[in-house]
């Protein structure tokens, strides 16, 4: 299975307008949630409409699925 992985707002926004892709699950940073929550609503609202979990986590578990995708 190919896979790719997408990060940045912009891109995600793009992709699920789109719908151009298969999305399994998004995740968000739980302190820009905080920080900005009305800033990510659209981008919950479509992902809810597709169906596509969307799970918050730190920037520190982020970072580490970032490292170990780049490691393989």
């Amino acid at each position: 299975m190919n896979v790719t992985y997408l990060e940045g707002y912009n891109s995600i926004s793009a992709c699920l307008k789109a719908n151009s892709r298969d999305i399994y699950k998004i995740y968000i940073d739980e302190k820009i949630t905080s920080k900005k929550p009305k800033a990510l609503l659209p981008l919950k609202k479509k992902a809810e409409k597709l169906k596509i979990p969307v799970e918050y986590i730190s920037q520190e578990k982020l970072e580490e699925m970032i490292t170990n995708i780049f490691e393989k």
